[in-house]
């Protein structure tokens, strides 16, 4: 298995040529996960409904119970249908024996310390903040300028249209993407 193979270069000098067998790799970036490999999956956030599902089951909690459903509907809202989040957040929920209904206010409260936090119970070996960091710190030009500038706004009220309009009274010129249509 090779996790966050994001190097093409590294992973063709490890690669066993002429051997027979299967190599799991996992990789955010589709050129490295397509070659040298012959075939590969694109992992998709799950739907709010499919994450839900996925967290109770994790969690051993009744599926039919509409709270809990209700309750792991907005948990797998909140962590954007992302399954190793869910699987995580799912670990710790286990570990400290919460309810998803207790959960709740202490994530909304304490997001960035839960996030920091490796699971003892599965075997990978970074926690949520770190694959948050390994994508945000890939961002370059305007992606990493748009995520700078959206993060001093309400996580939920990023309206696009302000962004665009209030493009045309900034002369800076990191920002010239948000009124150009094509970006």
């Amino acid at each position: 298995m090779l996790d966050n193979a994001d190097d093409l270069e590294l992973l063709n000098q490890v690669w066993p040529h002429g051997a027979d067998g299967s190599i799991l790799i996992t990789s955010r970036d589709f050129n490295v996960a397509s070659s040298p490999a012959t075939a590969g999956f694109h992992v998709q956030p799950f739907d709010h409904p499919t994450g839900s599902q996925m967290l109770l089951r994790l969690l051993s909690l009744d599926v039919t119970n509409a709270v809990n459903q209700a309750n792991a509907t907005t948990i797998a809202e909140m962590l954007g249908g992302l399954p190793l989040a869910l699987n995580q957040i799912a670990s710790f929920i286990s570990q400290r024996k919460l309810s998803l209904h207790d959960f709740l206010p202490l994530y909304e409260r304490n997001s960035d310390k839960i996030d920091a936090k490796k699971s003892r119970l599965t075997q990978y070996e970074h926690a949520l903040s770190t694959v948050w960091e390994m994508s945000l710190s890939r961002l370059s030009g305007p992606s990493a300028h748009l995520q700078k500038l959206i993060a001093l706004f309400h996580p939920d009220g990023v309206n696009e249209d302000m962004l665009r309009e209030g493009s045309k009274f900034v002369s800076d010129k990191d920002l010239d993407f948000l009124s150009d249509e094509m970006e």
